[in-house]
């Protein structure tokens, strides 16, 4: 996926709490958004979610960069 894509993958995500949700709602495979998540934290260097059984929470670096994502986005 390219970046834009990318974004778009982290900002579902974020706002549905899980990759498998957000996988949904753009039509591709979990493993998918997963991956653009972790080309994500990679390229930025910062860890975007923490990950639990109970899904996906935004840590600091996540909240900054999903503000930012969603001015790219609009």
């Amino acid at each position: 996926m390219d970046y834009f894509s990318a974004m778009r993958a982290f900002r579902y995500a974020a706002e549905l709490g899980s990759l498998s949700q957000a996988a949904a709602k753009l039509g591709v495979k979990t493993s998918t958004v997963s991956r653009c998540i972790t080309d994500l934290e990679q390229d930025l260097a910062v860890a975007l979610f923490n990950r639990s059984t109970r899904g996906l929470v935004l840590t600091e670096g996540g909240r900054v960069f999903y503000e930012q994502a969603l001015q790219v986005l609009k």
